[in-house]
This record gives structure tokens, C-alpha cells and sequence, in this order.
């Protein structure tokens, strides 16, 4: 979903307040709970405001220790960056886009644009999902450091 679609999107419903537009500083990342889901909101230098999942899609790290550098999201753990308009990778190490959120501002108040994506389960409220941007949970634990034994291994 892009910002162009916010026009085509209905207001009722799951449009979710995230923050007052008077607590972002420009350029800088800040993350606040949505329904249950961790968001970056960054609002750039030339006043647009962003919202995208809070995590990277590399190293599960949390992306608001980082910083916006040129624009782009940093990650503060191997420095991968994204662009926070479109959520697409710029430099990796990472190589899968950060999931992004439509954004009004109404009278001071950031509104962001919550929505189930295909391979996301339903938010009941009932029970907590153990990743809350949705994610699948594969880290650098799972990815890296677990080795099948080697056949010809004693």
C-alpha cells in the first residue's frame, strides 16, 4: 500500500491516532504502540510523515535507536537503509522492504492506516502475537549459528 492510496481508503474503522505531530522532530525516528503494534513514525525534513513496522527486516532489531540518514531509515544495528516513503531497501545488509502504514495528519493528530496483510493472521485482541509487526520471527540466531551435523562429522 502506498501513500497515493490513502485517498481510496475508508476513514472508518482503521484509521488508529499514533502520535501528536508537536512530539516528532524532524529527522529523527520515533516508535510508539498501535493496537498492539510496534510503528516507526518519522517525520522528514521536509515536514512528510512516515509510518513503517519498528524492526528490521534483516536482524529483527528495533529501528528507533536509529537515526534518518539523507532521509532514509538507519538500522542502528549493521546500518542496512530504508526509504520510509515506500519502505524499500537502499543499502543492505538487509534485502526484504520494511512493511509501511498510510499516514494522515488531522488537526495535530498523525492517523495511521491499519491493515491485515494476506500472510498476516487476524489481531483478535485474545492473545498477543509473539512478533507484533507480523513477521515470521526468523532471526539471525535461526538464519546463522544453527548447523545441521555433518555426515562424515565422529
Amino acid at each position: 500500500m502506498t501513500h497515493d492510496d490513502v485517498a481510496s481508503l475508508p476513514v472508518s474503522g482503521q484509521w488508529t491516532r499514533a502520535a501528536d505531530l508537536s512530539a516528532l522532530r524532524p529527522d529523527r525516528c520515533t516508535v510508539v504502540d498501535v493496537d498492539g503494534r510496534r510503528v516507526l513514525v518519522v517525520l522528514s525534513s521536509d515536514g512528510v510523515v512516515h509510518a513503517t513496522q519498528a524492526r528490521c527486516t534483516h536482524a529483527r532489531v528495533e529501528l528507533g535507536p536509529g537515526r534518518l540518514e539523507g532521509g532514509l531509515i538507519e538500522c542502528p544495528m549493521h546500518g542496512a537503509l530504508f526509504d520510509p516513503a515506500d519502505g524499500s531497501v537502499v543499502k543492505g545488509p538487509a534485502r526484504r522492504p520494511v512493511r509501511t502504514y498510510a499516514v494522515r495528519v488531522v488537526d495535530g493528530a498523525v492517523l495511521i492506516y491499519l491493515h491485515e496483510l494476506p500472510d498476516e493472521p487476524p489481531r483478535t485482541g485474545s492473545a498477543p502475537t509473539p512478533f507484533p509487526d507480523g513477521g515470521s520471527g526468523i532471526g539471525r540466531t535461526d538464519r546463522h549459528r544453527i548447523r545441521a551435523p555433518r555426515k562424515d562429522a565422529p
